[in-house]
C-alpha cells in the first residue's frame, strides 16, 4: 500500500471515529445534563481538562520517539526500532509513577478549590476513576500508540477507538436510565481503558513480533535534550488548551464552566476531524522527509492546501449552525446557555491554533523541537495572563480573549519558522492558501445572526445541518473552480480514490 492510500485509510478510519465521537459527544452529555444538572457537567468538564493537564508528561517522549523511528523506519533497521520501543516504554512507566505522585495532592486540594457547594467524596471518586485509568496509558497503553503511529497504522487505533467508544456508550446510557448514579457512571470510563488495553496488547504482540524478537536490542541514542525540548513545548500546549476551563470554574463557577464546555464541544470536535487529517499523513511526511526531501516537500504542498481547504469548510459550516444549535441543544438545560458572540470567539480561537497544524507537522519531523519552544511558552503566558485578569468583569468573554491573544502571537513565528528553516519556500504562498478562504467563515456568521433557523428539536436540528453542510460544500466546490482550481483537482482525486477503495472492497 503506498503512502498516499496508507494515508486515506488513516483519515478514513480516524474520520469514522471522530464522526461517532461528535455524534454520541452530542447525544450522551445533553441527557447526562438533563438527568444531573449543569453543576455536575461542569464538573465531569473541569476533572476531564485536569487530565488533560496531567497527560502532558507523556508528550514529550511521544513526539520524539515517533520523530526518531522515522529514519530507521525507512532504513527498516528492526533492532534499532524496537531499541526505541522499549527505551520509550520504560520512558512512560517512569511518567507513570511521577503522574500518580502529582494526582495525590491533586485529590486533596481539588474539592476545596472547587465554589459550589457539592459533596467532597463526589468530587474526589470524580477524579480517582479517571486517574486510575489515565494511568493505565503511562504504564500499558502509550508505547502500543508510538509503534502505530511511527508505521503509519494510526487507523488501527480508530478502529479500537470505535469500538470502545460504543462500548463505553451502551454502559453509560445503560447507568444513566435505569439506576442514574453519578458514581457509577463514572467508573465506566475505568471499565472501558482495561478492555482497551487487552485488545491492543494482543495486536501488538501478533502483528509486531519483531519487538519480542528484539527485546535486549542494543540502546540507540537516546535523544533526552529534544526530549525535554518536545516536553516544554507540550507543557505550555496544555496550559493553553486546557486551562480555560479550570479558570472558569474555580473563579467564575461551574456553570459557566457547563457554558463553556457546550461550545467547546462543537470546535474541538472539528479539532479533532482536523486532528485526523493530520495524523493520516504525519509517518509517510516523516519517512519521505529522510529518503527524500524534495518529494516531501511536493507531498506536503499539497497536504497544506487540501488541509486548510477542509479547515475552512468545517468551520464556515460550523459558524451557520452554531447559534440554532446552542439554542435547541441547551433549551431544556437549567441555565442560559447562548450569548452573542461567543461563537465566532470560539470559531477564532480554534481556527488561529489550526491554521498552524501544518507548520507544527514540518517541525516535528524535522526535530526542531528546541528553536521552538519558547513561542510555546510566551503564548500560554499570554493566555494565562489575559485569562485571568479579565475572567471576573468578562467571564467566558475573557478566557477566549486570552486564548486568541496568544494565538495571534504564536501562530505567525511557527509558520515563519517553518517557511523559512524547513521548507526553504516564501511566507507569501501560506498566506495566499489561507487568505483565498477567509471571506467565506465571515459570510456564514454574518447569515447565522441574521437570519433565524426554523428548528426546535435536535432531529430538525440535524436534518438543517446535513443541508447546509451539502450547501457550503457546494459554495466552496464554486469558490474553489474560480479561485484555487489546482485544491480543488486535488480533492477531487482524493474522492476518486476513497470511492475506488470502497468499490473494490465490495466486490471482494
Amino acid at each position: 500500500m503506498n503512502l498516499k492510500k496508507r494515508a486515506l485509510w488513516n483519515f478514513s478510519e480516524s474520520l469514522a471515529y471522530q464522526f461517532s465521537t461528535l455524534l454520541l459527544g452530542l447525544i450522551l452529555p445533553k441527557y447526562y445534563t438533563e438527568v444531573f444538572g449543569s453543576v455536575y457537567n461542569g464538573l465531569n468538564q473541569t476533572v476531564s481538562q485536569v487530565l488533560s493537564l496531567l497527560s502532558v508528561l507523556q508528550f514529550g517522549i511521544a513526539a520524539v520517539s515517533i520523530q526518531q523511528m522515522f529514519q530507521y523506519i525507512a532504513q527498516n533497521d528492526e533492532p534499532s526500532i524496537a531499541a526505541i520501543y522499549w527505551n520509550t516504554g520504560k520512558q512512560y512507566r517512569k511518567m507513570g509513577w511521577v503522574f500518580l505522585a502529582v494526582s495525590v495532592p491533586i485529590l486533596a486540594l481539588f474539592p476545596l478549590l472547587i465554589q459550589d457547594d457539592l459533596p467532597k467524596i463526589i468530587i474526589v471518586l470524580f477524579l480517582l476513576f479517571r486517574m486510575i485509568a489515565s494511568a493505565g496509558e503511562y504504564f500499558f497503553q502509550a508505547k502500543y500508540t508510538i509503534i502505530l503511529t511511527a508505521y503509519n497504522k494510526s487507523y488501527v487505533i480508530s478502529v479500537f477507538n470505535t469500538v470502545m467508544l460504543l462500548f463505553s456508550t451502551v454502559l453509560h446510557f445503560s447507568v444513566l436510565f435505569t439506576v442514574k448514579n453519578i458514581i457509577l457512571y463514572q467508573s465506566v470510563a475505568l471499565v472501558a481503558t482495561l478492555v482497551r488495553l487487552v485488545v491492543v496488547y494482543a495486536y501488538i504482540r501478533k502483528n509486531f513480533g519483531f519487538l519480542y524478537r528484539n527485546k535486549n536490542a542494543a540502546t540507540v541514542a537516546d535523544h533526552k535534550t529534544k526530549r525535554k525540548d518536545a516536553l516544554i513545548s507540550e507543557i505550555a500546549g496544555m496550559v493553553i488548551d486546557s486551562t480555560d476551563l479550570l479558570v472558569l470554574s474555580t473563579l467564575s463557577g461551574l456553570v459557566n464552566a457547563s457554558i463553556y464546555s457546550i461550545y467547546s464541544f462543537v470546535t474541538s470536535g472539528i479539532g479533532n476531524v482536523l486532528s485526523s487529517c493530520r495524523e493520516a499523513v504525519f509517518a509517510g511526511l516523516g519517512k519521505t522527509f529522510f529518503a527524500d526531501f524534495d518529494e516531501f516537500r511536493r507531498k506536503f504542498e499539497r497536504f497544506e492546501s487540501v488541509y486548510f481547504l477542509l479547515t475552512f469548510y468545517l468551520y464556515t459550516t460550523a459558524l451557520l449552525l452554531f447559534k440554532s444549535f446552542i439554542l435547541v441543544y441547551t433549551k431544556k438545560m437549567d441555565a442560559t446557555y447562548y450569548y452573542v458572540g461567543l461563537p465566532i470567539l470560539f470559531v477564532l480561537a480554534r481556527l488561529l491554533v489550526n491554521l498552524r497544524i501544518p507548520a507544527i507537522v514540518t517541525i516535528n519531523t524535522a526535530g526542531h523541537f528546541s528553536e521552538v519552544k519558547k513561542y510555546a511558552v510566551i503564548e500560554a503566558i499570554i493566555n494565562l495572563c489575559i485569562s485571568l485578569a479579565l475572567v471576573k468583569p468578562l467571564g467566558i468573554y475573557g478566557v477566549l480573549i486570552g486564548t486568541i491573544s496568544g494565538a495571534l502571537y504564536r501562530t505567525p513565528l511557527l509558520v515563519r519558522h517553518s517557511d523559512k528553516y524547513i521548507l526553504k519556500r516564501k511566507g507569501s504562498r501560506y498566506l495566499k492558501k489561507v487568505g483565498v478562504w477567509l471571506p467565506l467563515p465571515l459570510i456564514a456568521y454574518g447569515i447565522s445572526e441574521t437570519v433565524d433557523m426554523p428548528v426546535d428539536t435536535l432531529a430538525g436540528w440535524l436534518l438543517l445541518a446535513v443541508a447546509a453542510a451539502v450547501g457550503v460544500l457546494l459554495l466552496f466546490i464554486l469558490w474553489s473552480f474560480v479561485a484555487d482550481r489546482s485544491t480543488l483537482k486535488e480533492c477531487i482525486g482524493i474522492v476518486k480514490m476513497l470511492l475506488h477503495r470502497k468499490k473494490r472492497t465490495e466486490n471482494q
